[in-house]
């Protein structure tokens, strides 16, 4: 995925920094009793699959929208030299928007296998602007 891709066109000129804001896990449909397990990264120019988060629970615990930076241990661990490495990836795209892109993944299980359950995984970034108010 490009990153400039997902900044809305008129403020592709505008970018003057970035920053990894959170990451954010929750379950759609969850069966209470299931056991959630799973990662959430990106992959690297070499193909290697970097998890940045590793999570671990209940269906119950992920009813509700879990935070990496509220709701740590034990049900979500980060990994922090690939979250690092995401890190620099933002700010390789504030340098050269243009030519940077990532690929993101998300993988789990859950047990037992629940019909219609999904685990959600959001990597929040913020993208600062500069821009005009003349």
């Amino acid at each position: 995925m490009k990153i400039l891709d997902q900044i809305p066109e008129s403020y592709r000129d505008a970018v003057v920094g970035a920053r990894l804001v959170d990451v954010v896990i929750y379950a759609v449909n969850p069966d209470t009793n299931a056991v959630v397990n799973g990662e959430a990264g990106f992959v690297d120019d070499a193909g290697t699959y970097r998890p940045v988060v590793m999570f671990s629970g209940t269906g119950k615990d992920f009813v509700q929208r879990r935070s990496l930076l509220k709701d740590q241990a034990p049900l979500i661990t980060p990994v922090q030299n690939n979250l690092t490495l995401l890190e620099g990836i933002i700010d390789q795209f504030v340098q050269d928007p243009e030519n940077t892109v990532v690929r993101v993944y998300s993988r789990g299980t859950v047990s037992p296998p629940v019909s219609g359950q999904e685990i959600c995984v959001e990597i929040l970034v913020q993208v600062d602007g500069k821009v005009s108010t003349d």
